[in-house]
């Protein structure tokens, strides 16, 4: 077994990190406490990357925005890298590990990757659902903690159930249960048959709105 304290004076021997006597020091008498230590600050100073390590997630970005202005407040993504290694002159040869780090670190993910949205697009649904008709302010449905319409049933990350909600409470809970059901009326026609492309493209109408 590799113990952390051996991982860490690795990336020494094998000149992931240029030779440090004073660290090399540290690492053989701290143990495997001060290895943590070491390997959280060396991936906070974007000395190494999770990639190089075969940490997963490698990668994540963050995008904060003012509700009522839609104003981007912070903007994030990671891993990053040194700029001012890439400022003026090019370091050819950090460009070139940066270029095979597989977390791909000159990859904005903040800005250039595409993720689900997750909870974030509820709100667009109920609106979908409110303005299309498929549901009322009034309306409430009932959450047992899965929604059994569908195989495999969709669970609720509210496993014991939010019970009876409304479109505000279904919001404010952001509860699964609700706005499967919610997507399930948006694709039923006016006889109630259900036609799944339906519902998609009421959806992609009031998203894209």
């Amino acid at each position: 077994m590799v113990t952390g304290r051996e991982l860490c004076l690795a990336l020494y021997s094998q000149g992931v990190l240029a030779y440090d006597e004073e660290e090399i020091r540290n690492l053989t008498t701290g143990g495997d406490g001060y290895a943590f230590t070491f390997l959280k600050n060396k991936i906070s100073d974007i000395e190494i990357t999770p990639a190089q390590l075969a940490l997963d997630p490698c990668t994540a970005g963050c995008v904060v925005t003012d509700v009522r202005t839609g104003e981007v407040r912070a903007l994030v993504t990671y891993p990053s890298y040194d700029n001012n290694r890439m400022s003026g002159t090019v370091d050819g040869v950090y460009f070139s590990q940066l270029n095979e780090d597989q977390s791909r670190p000159l990859w904005n993910n903040a800005t250039q990757v595409i993720k689900a949205p997750g909870s974030t697009f509820k709100p667009i649904t109920a609106i979908a659902g409110l303005e299309s008709g498929a549901i009322s302010l009034t309306d409430r449905f009932v959450c047992k903690g899965h929604y059994d319409e569908v195989t495999p049933p969709i669970k609720c990350w509210y496993s014991s159930g939010h019970g009876s909600l409304d479109v505000v409470g279904g919001i404010q809970n952001s509860c699964n249960v609700f706005f499967a059901e919610v997507a399930h009326r948006l694709c039923l026609d006016e006889n109630g048959v259900y036609e799944s492309s339906r519902g998609v493209e009421n959806i992609r109408k009031y998203a894209a709105s």
